[in-house]
């Protein structure tokens, strides 16, 4: 019997979106930009450019429910639990929709974008410190591992073995939260992170190989069930950014 009611729990529905546009991002859109000459100029931990952050006030409005009726919209009321990247452009981004709803964010440290922080010249990073995030963000909830020393704990970039096991931690983490008798929220799990982490997430999830492209604060919806088993509502849903401005799907 016990088995029978594990199974006739509801499934979760989870929200993926990635962060809005940074200042790397505009980088690497300016015309003649190079890889080699992005990655000198590009920033360890950017903040959102000024196109990002309209594409976070448009997400806040949408989810918040100010932009009107939206059959996406609907599939994902009502919210739940938003979590986040601990990157200072991840966090940007969540933060008008968090305002909006009186929501506290967690902070998932797991979730950052693959290569994880680092520059060119080898110059370390460890993120934003504990005290800087909770200067910066206060209505965020902090884990434990964000101290005063940051919360990157990996020596330069990491490789892509290490994101996409990563990842697979996540895609557990998200299925455990599935299957748990008490997930401590009621409504749709939000997770906002990185276009190379939601490929990676998605893979995982969904057991497959090809590519999930995300622009900039686009939504994917899907429905992970106690067994495990996750299924796609949709994927890359931009409705909020119609009339923001450019709309591109390149990671970095």
């Amino acid at each position: 019997m016990a088995a029978v009611a594990e199974y006739m729990r509801p499934p979760m529905r989870i929200l993926l979106i990635r962060h809005g546009e940074s200042f790397n991002n505009a980088l690497m859109a300016e015309p003649g930009m190079t890889r080699e000459n992005w990655e000198r100029g590009r920033e360890p931990d950017p903040n959102l450019s000024a196109l990002g952050r309209k594409q976070a006030e448009a997400l806040g409005r949408f989810l918040a429910g100010e932009a009107g009726s939206n059959p996406r919209l609907s599939e994902v009321l009502p919210l739940g639990m938003l979590c986040v990247s601990p990157v200072k452009r991840a966090m940007q981004t969540l933060e008008p929709t968090a305002r909006r709803l009186a929501a506290r964010p967690k902070v998932w440290t797991d979730c950052f974008e693959v290569g994880g922080i680092y520059h060119a010249s080898g110059t370390g990073s460890r993120g934003l410190t504990r005290s800087q995030m909770l200067s910066d963000f206060p209505i965020f909830d902090l884990p434990d591992d964000v101290t005063e020393d940051g919360w990157y704990t990996l020596d330069g970039k990491e490789s892509l073995d290490q994101a996409r096991q990563r990842a697979q931690g996540t895609a557990d983490r998200i299925r455990e939260l599935a299957r748990s008798k008490d997930r401590g929220f009621e409504g749709t799990l939000v997770l906002l992170s990185h276009h190379d982490h939601l490929n990676l997430l998605l893979q995982a999830l969904l057991g497959e190989t090809k590519s999930f492209f995300h622009a900039n604060t686009a939504m994917s919806c899907l429905t992970v069930f106690v067994s495990g088993h996750v299924e796609v509502r949709f994927l890359n849903c931009t409705d909020h950014l119609l009339g923001i401005g450019r709309i591109r799907t390149a990671s970095l």
